[in-house]
């Protein structure tokens, strides 16, 4: 009964300390969570760890809980409260929305297929009746309650829907769809040819 009475103790006394800790980061304005959306176009493990690292430095007290979203349900999930703070909302909203927001910079966007393709030889601009004959890889929207976004998918062509930008750029590195990807991911590739 004496080992059960101290460890009661104890953890009577980390709470304590965690209330007061919640407390003192209330009274200087530091909210308990904070909900981070990253858009998946964004989101790298490396970059996200880093941002976690600094956030849980400056803010030890607070609770950061990171999520991924696809184009315009990064603004779903900002509109209906799920999250506090995104990261790479696409575009705009026409009324803004009542959301402060500012611009962190432009993704540039490059038709990818590899080099023994067909399509790598073909004359350009290249013939939508001729694109529409191979699959396009693409990435869905995670958009509920708003209007999805759809990327580029012509009408009657076939869609390899995957789940993150690395399945796309795989699956169209090696030929299996074609579509756009964003430069920065495929700068290697592009400089080897």
């Amino acid at each position: 009964s004496g080992i059960y009475l101290n460890q009661k103790a104890i953890s009577m006394l980390n709470e304590f300390q965690s209330i007061e800790r919640s407390h003192n980061s209330i009274s200087r304005g530091i909210e308990l969570k904070v909900r981070i959306c990253i858009n998946n176009l964004l989101y790298r493990p490396y970059h996200t760890s880093y941002l976690l690292h600094y956030l849980k430095s400056n803010f030890p007290t607070c609770q950061f809980i990171f999520s991924t979203e696809v184009y315009n349900g990064v603004w779903d999930a900002l509109l209906n409260k799920n999250i506090d703070i995104a990261i790479g909302a696409p575009g705009i909203l026409v009324d803004g929305g009542g959301i402060d927001y500012i611009e962190i910079g432009e993704i540039h966007w490059c038709f990818v297929v590899p080099p023994h393709h067909p399509l790598a030889t073909a004359p350009e601009p290249i013939a939508e009746s001729l694109l529409r004959t191979y699959p396009n890889a693409f990435i869905e929207d995670t958009a509920i309650n708003i209007t999805k976004r759809v990327g580029w998918l012509l009408h009657g062509q076939e869609a390899l829907k995957v789940t993150d930008w690395d399945i796309k750029k795989q699956i169209q590195l090696l030929g299996t769809g074609i579509g756009f990807l964003p430069d920065y991911l495929i700068r290697d590739e592009l400089a080897s040819g």
